[in-house]
């Protein structure tokens, strides 16, 4: 009975866990100025002393904020 009641609360920790993977927000694209050129970089891929551009048009030209 033990190993019953453990199997069904391994298989809905299962559950919840892969329902709140789900509901992750995909990774939004940041402009970043690393080693002397812009790139576009997934937001979790920002290293400490990374400038980001927010709000730069395409081509153009704004102010940007060191992080």
């Amino acid at each position: 009975m033990l190993v019953m009641f453990e199997s069904t609360v391994v298989t809905q920790r299962l559950r919840n866990l892969k329902e709140l993977r789900s509901l992750q927000t995909p990774k939004q694209p940041i402009m970043v100025y690393r080693q002397g050129k812009w790139e576009q970089l997934p937001g979790d891929a920002l290293l400490p002393g990374d400038v980001i551009s927010i709000g730069r048009p395409a081509g153009g030209w704004s102010p940007v904020v060191s992080m």
